[in-house]
């Protein structure tokens, strides 16, 4: 995830406007956490992921409004949206093989 917030930033290169500003602080301080060693309490794993999958979130939201207003940096955000979904997309794929049905699961593990 830290990988991703940073190449999100760097395909912003050359775009100016808040957003971006945002997107590249993101990358200089979420995105420069440091890798995490295994095996780690479940609650620094929980704190770390949400902190990180929150900071995607609003990189999201921001690249959106840099998209509308159109032009090269709009060009820009597609990369940077696309850096993102390409870390996102097989983890939601992976965590909807396991369905709730009734009082069980249906799927992985």
């Amino acid at each position: 995830m830290t990988r991703t917030l940073r190449e999100a930033a760097s395909a912003l290169e050359g775009v100016d406007g808040a957003e971006a500003d945002r997107i590249r602080e993101r990358a200089a301080t979420a995105g420069q956490l440091a890798d995490l060693p295994a095996p780690l309490d479940k609650a620094d794993v929980s704190a770390a992921h949400s902190g990180l999958g929150r900071a995607m979130e609003a990189s999201i939201a921001d690249l959106d409004v840099i998209q509308r207003a159109g032009g090269e940096a709009a060009a820009r955000a597609d990369a940077a949206l696309m850096a993102i979904r390409a870390h996102l997309g097989p983890r939601y794929y992976r965590d909807m093989q396991t369905l709730m049905v009734g009082a069980g699961f249906v799927g992985r593990g």
